[in-house]
């Protein structure tokens, strides 16, 4: 009976997609699943053909990208391998808020989607994508999940970020409507609290699905506290995806005790979406390659094959507002080797966090973000954190605890391995709250900068 419905849910979605609401989404499905049959040596060759057309465009069509490649007397239309896109300069947000107009093409004025992040590093940002990226990115993100297991059609609970303002009544009916069709229920994390926790169980329990699709923090603080409590969850979940935060090997251990299934790390991001998904086999995360390209650079611009750095992307179907080589402020490390399963995309072995998600001294000490999460999780009080630094001398830290009762040895324990770490030139304040500071989707970023870098 199950496999009827996702068969019959995928057979209603597609009608709804391809005829009533006239998009190619399911061209572009067939199409990325063909790829996977492809060798690795061919998916590189496509995405090269790809990154070449789209750059001739931008230096025809795009002002920006005209003026900017004219004045570094860069060719781009002579260009022949990967290698050649280092000579490219980075786009930032700050150069996109800058110099909005001038990156978008003429050709899709009024015909464009546009959308915003919240600003999580610092910089809002507002950007605009085309019709034919906009379904590609749904076609590329049903594959990814498919990787691991996750299938168009399965009955599937989301734990995600609600819209933050009202919804009218028709648009409620609609999306009623549209997540019955596609077999999911989606629970609002943002209203999760420890005094209603017990709900967002029973709702697993009697929805009953195959397949679960969470925000990493809320997923952890709710595997938590199905361990703490020995509580009984359905167990008929065979797959879980963490997105839209970092997934640290502690939170995996404990989601995958709660639930007794696998957990699968997702990367992606709101200016492109899926990047990049693990598989059944979880050597890695697979790049979505094909789709984007995606390099881990240097400080300079040069591509890293193995070593952490920064995350570059370029969307190679927005010809919208093309992004050519944008920092989106993270930073990644590749792979040495392919993963197991076969499949021909390159992969990504670890996610490291924000490139401005740093703790600083005055002297030059530098403490990466994953630094307080392996720390702070064996201070069994404290259920959640954030580090937050304002200034070189100050940092804020921020902690939610279990039991509401606040324990002085542990809290200076952990002040002062902080500090010595830090080699006592930052004090730091303690803080106890209810609930920890979000972004405007949700994102609850355990460490927070924001110092001008």
């Amino acid at each position: 009976m199950s496999s009827f419905l996702s068969v019959l849910s995928r057979l209603l979605y597609q009608l709804y997609e391809t005829i009533i609401r006239g998009r190619n989404t399911f061209a572009y499905y067939k199409e990325y699943k063909g790829n996977q049959r492809l060798s690795a040596a061919e998916i590189d060759v496509l995405c090269f053909s790809k990154i070449k057309k789209l750059l001739i465009y931008c230096y025809k069509n795009i002002p920006y990208y005209q003026q900017e490649w004219d004045r570094l007397s860069i060719d781009v239309a002579s260009f022949q391998s990967f290698k050649d896109i280092e000579k490219l300069p980075f786009l930032t947000k700050e150069i996109i808020n800058n110099n909005y107009s001038d990156l978008k093409s003429p050709f899709y004025i009024n015909d464009s989607y546009i959308k915003t992040t919240g600003g999580s590093s610092g910089v809002p940002l507002k950007f605009e994508f085309s019709r034919e990226s906009n379904d590609r990115r749904t076609a590329v993100a049903w594959r990814g999940y498919e990787w691991a297991g996750a299938c168009l059609g399965d009955k599937t609970l989301y734990l995600w970020g609600g819209n933050p303002t009202p919804v009218p009544l028709s648009g409620k009916i609609k999306d009623a409507i549209f997540n019955f069709v596609l077999r999911r229920k989606m629970l609002n994390s943002f209203d999760m609290r420890e005094d209603n926790l017990d709900y967002y169980i029973s709702s697993i329990n009697k929805y009953k699905p195959k397949v679960i699709v969470a925000y990493t923090t809320p997923l952890f603080t709710l595997a938590e506290y199905i361990i703490s409590h020995d509580i009984e969850i359905w167990n008929g979940v065979e797959t879980v995806l963490s997105a839209a935060e970092a997934l640290f090997p502690f939170q995996a251990e404990v989601i995958e005790k709660a639930f007794k299934a696998n957990i699968h790390n997702t990367y992606g991001g709101r200016e492109v979406m899926l990047m990049a998904s693990e598989c059944k086999a979880r050597d890695g995360l697979h790049l979505t390659r094909d789709h984007l390209y995606l390099e881990v650079v240097s400080h300079e611009g040069v591509n890293l094959p193995t070593v952490q750095g920064e995350v570059v992307v370029t969307d190679l179907h927005n010809y919208a507002m093309p992004l050519i080589r944008y920092k989106n402020g993270d930073l990644a490390t590749y792979g040495a080797n392919s993963c197991s399963c076969e499949l021909p995309f390159p992969i990504l072995t670890a996610i490291n966090g924000r490139v401005l998600a740093t703790i600083k001294t005055k002297n030059g000490i530098t403490l990466p973000g994953e630094y307080f999460p392996h720390l702070i999780k064996d201070f069994e009080d404290i259920s959640a954190y954030q580090v937050v630094q304002d200034s070189l001398e100050l940092i804020e830290l921020r902690i939610k605890l279990k039991n509401g009762v606040e324990n002085s040895n542990q809290v200076d324990l952990l002040k002062k391995i902080i500090q010595e770490r830090l080699d006592n030139q930052v004090d730091v304040k303690l803080t106890y709250v209810k609930e920890l500071e979000k972004t405007s989707i949700g994102k609850t970023l355990p460490v927070i900068s924001r110092l001008i870098q």
